[in-house]
C-alpha cells in the first residue's frame, strides 16, 4: 500500500477537475494514553492479550473492565478503530473465567458485523470457550449444538425477537447463566429499528429476571452525542459514562467536492454521476474505495455509472460492486466473501456498511451526497484509516440545500459535534406489537410493568377491549395461539414486498416503498442491472419484473394532504405560530418522471393513479399570519408559502438527524399560510417533536439558503424539490424571499417568541 502522503496527493489529483475542491484537515495524529495498572488482569486475559499482540490496554479500555468487573452497566463512545471490541471481550473472558457456566450475548445491528466479529473472537477466546452466530442464515440441524455449547452467542436483534425469545423455554439454561449482554454501535439503534429493538430488549431482560438472572450491559458506539440517554431510553437502565479516548489517531483529511454548474442550463453537475467517476477512477488508480449514498437508488446509479466508466476505458468493471439492504442473504455473503478477499476495489453501498465491519485496507472513502448527520460522516469517514494510520474521505456535495450549505459553510463538517439519538418505544404501532409479543412468551403480570414503558397500561387496555389480549388468574394472554414474532418486522412498520424475476426472489422492499413506488412501468435498479415492474401484486406482496434495457430511470411524485387530529403543544407566536400535532396523513403516487442515467435530464412526466395510503403520526405545524401577506397578490402568497415548505423540509433531515425519506410535508393556504412537516413513520418517532424543539435553528438555517442562494427565481439548491409532486410549478423565490425578510424583520419578533 502507498504511504498516506502519496494518497492524499493521488485522490487530490482525481477530484481536481471534478469541481471546486476544498481540503480540510479533520483532525491531527494523537498519541495513544494507556493504562499501567493490571490489578484487575486475571492469567487468561493476559494470555489473550499476548495472542492480539496487545501489549497493554488503553484507557478506555481499562475502564470499562474496571466497571464492569464491579457489576455496573457501561457505554463506552470513542473513535472509529479504538479498540472497543475488546471494551467487552475482556470483560467477558474474565466473567467465563470466574464462572465456567456463564454465558454472553452480543448484539450486532447486521449480521455481516457479526460475523466479521466471530473471526476475531474465534482468535482471541481461550482454548474451551466457544463463539458461534445465531441468525436466519444458521442451519436448523446446527441450532440445538449452538443453544448447548456456545459461551457467547453473536446474533442480531431481529433473531433475539423472533428466533429466541419466542423459544425462552429451549433456551432457559442460557438465560439462566447470561453474565454479560453486549450491544454493539449503539447509535445504529435509533428510529423505527431502535424503538422495535428496545422493547426486544425489554422484553429480553423481563425473561432473564424470570429466570433470576441480570446481566451486566456493555454498549459501545463511536459517534452519539446522548449516550446514556439512548442506552436508558432502550434498556430502562442508567450506565457509567466511558468517552475519553486512549487510542492513537492517524490524520484524516476530508476533501469537499462541489461538482460545476453548466453556465447554459444552469444545472449541477450531477453528484451520482460525479461520484460514479470518481469511484471509477480510483479502481484505476488501484485505490481500494467505498463509497456510500443516502439511497439505494443512489447507490444502484453511482455503481452503474462507474461501471459505464470502466468499461470505456478498460476491463475492470467486474471490481466494483454494490451493497445495500433488499439483497438476498445469498448475494449479501458472496460480495462479504469478495470485499474480503480483496477482490473489490471499489463497493457501492448504503448505510448497510456504515458500521464496524472491518474490510481490510480500505484507503479512502467517497461520500456521494452528505449523509445526513455528523454521526453518519465520521461512522463512514472511519472506514478507512483503520490501524491509526492516515486516511482521506471525499465528499461529494449534490444541489440539496442542505448540501449547498455545507458548500458555504465546509469547516462545520469538521466542527459539528455528534448529534444526539432518538428512539420512541411507547410509539402506539410498535409497543402493541411487542406487548403481543411478551404475551405470548409468557403472561404480562402488575410485576413486570416496570419492563415497559409508561404508556404501556394504556396501550393493554386497548388491547384487551380490541379483544388481542385476555385476562386470567396467572396474567394477560394472546387471544391468538401463534406466535406474532412471525409477523412484526424491526426494520419496518409493515409488510415486505419480495422482487421477484423469473419467479425467484432477487431482492426485499418495505411495504411503504413497494406501493409508492412500484408502479407498472417503474424502473427497479439491483446490483446496478435494471429491471421493470410489470406488476404489483398486494395480496401475496410480491412485485414482478423483467429486465430493461433502456437508458432512463423512473422517479415518483407523491402527493400528500393532512389533517390535524389533536394539538399536543403550542406557541401562540404570531406571526409565526408553531404547534405539535396528532394528524392524519394522506399520501398517493400521481406521477412518474422518466430521467436519463446519463446526467439526471428529464425525459418525460406521467399521471398515475394508485390508491391511497392513510395513517396518523406527529407533525410540526407551522402557521404563517395572514398579516404577512400584506402588499402581495393572493397568487404570490400561495407560491411563497409553497417555497418556505420546501426549504424546511430540505434543512429538517439535519435538524431532526433523520434520513430524507424519514420526513414528508404538505401546505396550504386558507386565510393564514400552513406548513406541516411530518414523522412519515406511522404513529410517529419523535422526530416532528425534534424540529419543534429546535425551532429557531431549523428556520434560521432554511431562511440563511433562501437568501444567499444566487439564482433569480429559484433552483435545486434553494426551492426547487425533487419530492414536490406538482413539480415545482406553483412556487417562486420572490415572494418567499419577501416572506423571509418579514419573518426576520425585528419588529416581527417571531424568533423570540418560538426561542
Amino acid at each position: 500500500m502507498r504511504d498516506a502522503g502519496i494518497e492524499l496527493r493521488s485522490l487530490q489529483r482525481i477530484v481536481a477537475d471534478a469541481g471546486e475542491v476544498t481540503a480540510l484537515e479533520w483532525n491531527q495524529r494523537k498519541a495513544g494514553t494507556f493504562s499501567a495498572d493490571l490489578s484487575l488482569f486475571d492469567p487468561e486475559l493476559a494470555s489473550v492479550l499476548r495472542s492480539l499482540s496487545v501489549p497493554s490496554l488503553y484507557s478506555h479500555q481499562y475502564e470499562a473492565l474496571r466497571h464492569v468487573a464491579a457489576g455496573q452497566d457501561v457505554v463506552v463512545t470513542c473513535g472509529t478503530d479504538s479498540g472497543k471490541t475488546l471494551c467487552y471481550l475482556l470483560p467477558t473472558i474474565q466473567a467465563l473465567a470466574n464462572e465456567p457456566s456463564a454465558r454472553a450475548l452480543f448484539l450486532y445491528p447486521t449480521k455481516a458485523l457479526a460475523q466479521d466479529q466471530l473471526r476475531k473472537l474465534e482468535k482471541a477466546l481461550p482454548r474451551g470457550l466457544h463463539a458461534a452466530t445465531y441468525d436466519g442464515d444458521t442451519p436448523t440441524s446446527a441450532r440445538s449444538k449452538i443453544r448447548q455449547r456456545a459461551h457467547v452467542l453473536l446474533t442480531n436483534p431481529d433473531m433475539l425477537h423472533i428466533g429466541i425469545l419466542p423459544n425462552h423455554f429451549a433456551w432457559a439454561p442460557f438465560l439462566r447463566s447470561l453474565r454479560i449482554l453486549v450491544l454493539d454501535e449503539l447509535h445504529s439503534l435509533q428510529g423505527v429499528f431502535g424503538s422495535h429493538v428496545a422493547l426486544v430488549l425489554r422484553r429480553l431482560l423481563r425473561l432473564t429476571s424470570y429466570y433470576r438472572s441480570e446481566p451486566v450491559i456493555i454498549a459501545t458506539s463511536a459517534t452519539v452525542g446522548n449516550p446514556t440517554q439512548l442506552f436508558s431510553a432502550l434498556t430502562g437502565r442508567q450506565p457509567i459514562l466511558i468517552d475519553r479516548d486512549g487510542a492513537p489517531k492517524g490524520e484524516r483529511t476530508l476533501l469537499v467536492v462541489n461538482p460545476p454548474v453548466n453556465p447554459r442550463s444552469g444545472e449541477r453537475l450531477s453528484q451520482n454521476y460525479t461520484s460514479g467517476l470518481i469511484l471509477a477512477r480510483c479502481v484505476r488508480e488501484g485505490i481500494r474505495t467505498l463509497a456510500f449514498s443516502q439511497s439505494r437508488l443512489a447507490a444502484e446509479l453511482l455503481l452503474a455509472y462507474a461501471r459505464q466508466t470502466l468499461q470505456e476505458e478498460g476491463d475492470l468493471a467486474d471490481a466494483v460492486d454494490s451493497y445495500r439492504a433488499g439483497y438476498t442473504p445469498e448475494e449479501r455473503r458472496q460480495i462479504e466473501r469478495r470485499l474480503f478477499a480483496g477482490e473489490l476495489l471499489g463497493l457501492s453501498c448504503t448505510s448497510a456498511m456504515e458500521l464496524g465491519v472491518d474490510v481490510g485496507d480500505v484507503q479512502a472513502v467517497l461520500l456521494n451526497g452528505y449523509p445526513g448527520s455528523t454521526n453518519s460522516l465520521v461512522q463512514r469517514a472511519g472506514r478507512a484509516g483503520r490501524g491509526g494510520k492516515d486516511s482521506v474521505a471525499i465528499l461529494v456535495l449534490g444541489d440539496s440545500p442542505l448540501d449547498q450549505y455545507y458548500a458555504r459553510h465546509p469547516h462545520e463538517l469538521i466542527t459539528a459535534e455528534p448529534e444526539s439519538v432518538s428512539v420512541k418505544p411507547d410509539n402506539d404501532t410498535i409497543l402493541k406489537q411487542h406487548l403481543l409479543c411478551a404475551a405470548w412468551e409468557r403472561p404480562i403480570e402488575d410485576r413486570d410493568t416496570p419492563f415497559f414503558p409508561d404508556a404501556a397500561p394504556q396501550a393493554i387496555e386497548e388491547l384487551l377491549s380490541q379483544g388481542a389480549l385476555r385476562p386470567r388468574a396467572t396474567g394477560l394472554y394472546p387471544t391468538s395461539l401463534d406466535s406474532p414474532a412471525a409477523t412484526v418486522s424491526l426494520r419496518s412498520i409493515g409488510h415486505q414486498y419480495q422482487v421477484l424475476f423469473e419467479g425467484k426472489t432477487i431482492a426485499t422492499v418495505e411495504e411503504w416503498r413497494a406501493l409508492e413506488a412500484a408502479y407498472e412501468g417503474a424502473i427497479y435498479l439491483h446490483r446496478g442491472e435494471p429491471f421493470e415492474v410489470q406488476k404489483l401484486d398486494p395480496d401475496t406482496f410480491t412485485i414482478h419484473v423483467v429486465p430493461f434495457e433502456g437508458d432512463y430511470y423512473t422517479r415518483a411524485n407523491i402527493a400528500s394532504t393532512v389533517e390535524t387530529i389533536r394539538i399536543m403543544r403550542e406557541r401562540p407566536a404570531p406571526p409565526l405560530q408553531a404547534t405539535l400535532e396528532r394528524i392524519r396523513v394522506t399520501r398517493q403516487t400521481v406521477g412518474y418522471e422518466k430521467r436519463r442515467l446519463a446526467g439526471d435530464m428529464v425525459l418525460g412526466r406521467y399521471d398515475l393513479d394508485l390508491p391511497p395510503r392513510t395513517w396518523e403520526t406527529e407533525a410540526v405545524h407551522l402557521i404563517l399570519d395572514e398579516s404577512l401577506q400584506r402588499g402581495m397578490l393572493e397568487a404570490s402568497w400561495s407560491l411563497g408559502v409553497h417555497a418556505l415548505e420546501h426549504i424546511l423540509l430540505a434543512f429538517s433531515p439535519a435538524i431532526a438527524e433523520c434520513n430524507r425519506n424519514d420526513l414528508g410535508s404538505s401546505w396550504q393556504v386558507s386565510g393564514d399560510g400552513h406548513i406541516y412537516v411530518y414523522d412519515s413513520v406511522p404513529g410517529g418517532i419523535g422526530l416532528a417533536q425534534m424540529l419543534y424543539e429546535h425551532m429557531e435553528r431549523w428556520i434560521q438555517v432554511s431562511l440563511e439558503a433562501l437568501r444567499v442562494c444566487p439564482c433569480s427565481g429559484g433552483c435545486p439548491s434553494c426551492i426547487l424539490s425533487a419530492q414536490c409532486w406538482q413539480l415545482d410549478e406553483h412556487r417562486a423565490k420572490g415572494p418567499a424571499l419577501a416572506l423571509a425578510d418579514r419573518l426576520t424583520r425585528p419588529s416581527t419578533s417571531a424568533f423570540d417568541d418560538l426561542s
